[in-house]
Parts: C-alpha cells; sequence; structure tokens
C-alpha cells in the first residue's frame, strides 16, 4: 500500500473520531443544559472573551435572582465537559458579578449576569 492511501486512511479515521467525539460532547452538554433549565427559573450562559480562554459559564438562578447552581465548561477538546463552580451558591447576582468583575479569565461569568440582570428589573 502506497503512503498516500495510509495517510489518507488515517486522516479520514481522525476526521470521523472528531465528529464522533463532538456528538458525543454536544449531546451530554444538551442533556446537562436542559436538566439545569428543568431546577431554576432562569438560565444564563456567557462565553469568554478573555483572548486564549475558551470558556463557558452556565448560571441557574431562582425568580429572585439568588443563584442556585453554576457551571463551567471549560477547553475546546470533546473531553470538556460542564463542571461546577462552587461557592457563590445562594448569594444574590450582583455579588457573584462584583466578585467575578476582576477576573478576566472569568469574565464569562460575569457575562451569564449580565444577560440575565434584565430579567429581574
Amino acid at each position: 500500500m502506497n503512503s498516500a492511501l495510509m495517510f489518507g486512511i488515517c486522516l479520514a479515521a481522525a476526521l470521523f473520531l472528531q465528529t464522533w467525539g463532538s456528538l458525543v460532547q454536544y449531546r451530554r452538554v444538551t442533556r446537562d443544559y436542559q436538566e439545569i433549565r428543568k431546577r431554576n427559573a432562569v438560565v444564563s450562559v456567557g462565553k469568554s472573551t478573555y483572548r486564549g480562554m475558551n470558556r463557558t459559564a452556565v448560571l441557574g438562578f431562582n425568580s429572585s435572582g439568588i443563584l442556585n447552581e453554576a457551571y463551567i465548561l471549560s477547553g475546546i477538546t470533546v473531553f470538556a465537559k460542564l463542571k461546577p463552580l462552587s461557592g457563590h451558591d445562594g448569594e444574590h447576582y450582583s455579588a457573584v458579578k462584583d466578585y467575578y468583575s476582576k477576573d478576566k479569565r472569568m469574565a464569562c461569568v460575569v457575562q451569564a449576569v449580565r444577560y440575565m440582570e434584565g430579567s429581574y428589573d
């Protein structure tokens, strides 16, 4: 078998694995997001705009603006999944925004809070 054919077969296999892994990740994150929506009155999603950081925050609030649960999706590989962001459960959204406003790496949390602020004004 010549080397160009082997290279093509390996490239096709890698592309198939990447596509399959991406679909599995998409299904997992979608399922997790839907479960968060069921448990919370307001759910907000924010994406990091800081260079080199690929993070997404998913925040679940009750009808009074109190944070019930927070998750971070960090990474770009198919192994990335929603991981709990602890330490702020039970806090008002303004306190969460103030806490993360100085941390550029967690700008996704601030963006998620900004998106949902209109729901409580």
